[in-house]
């Protein structure tokens, strides 16, 4: 952020960060920390709700934690305090600019259930989720032009 923001040809009033799936997560987690960012996008987040996402079977990245606690099934409580630092679920209710999710229903890397519960804790009403069906860990064709159009409407472009 202090990068973008020493650049002359960055609008330190219009900065969105954005991402999908760990990126999206990163992307909240720089909106949590640092207020100079305008919007934020966040498209099947993750970073969210590390002890569900192990209780629903969360694949990709979870799946090398799951395989972590089998080989150290003792280290169990002291690895979840040490996530729960980096655990969104710990800094969304400091989120305060404006934001756009997606959440895919079939997702088996950031369940939607964790993403919802996320974006529950954000406070406010300047926020948007849209759930899409039939979608695994893929972003909606759709989802691109939606949320181009939010921020459209935010920036005043």
């Amino acid at each position: 952020m202090d990068f973008l923001c020493s650049r002359p040809e960055v609008d330190p009033q219009r900065i969105l960060a954005n991402g999908e799936s760990q990126g999206g997560g990163l992307a909240l987690a720089t909106a949590c920390l640092d207020p100079r960012v305008s919007l934020c996008g966040a498209d099947n987040p993750s970073l969210i709700d590390f002890p569900s996402r192990l209780k629903l079977g969360a694949t990709g990245s979870t799946e090398e934690l799951r395989s972590y606690l089998r080989i150290y099934p003792e280290r169990g409580s002291q690895v979840l305090r040490t996530l729960a630092y980096v655990d969104l679920l710990n800094h969304l209710p400091s989120l305060r600019c404006p934001s756009f999710w997606s959440a895919s229903l079939n997702d088996p890397v950031c369940p939607a259930k964790t993403v919802e519960r996320g974006y529950d804790l954000v406070k406010g009403k300047n926020k948007e989720i849209r759930f899409y069906r039939d979608m695994g860990h893929d972003i909606h064709p759709s989802q691109l032009g939606h949320k181009l159009a939010w921020v459209a409407g935010h920036f005043g472009l």
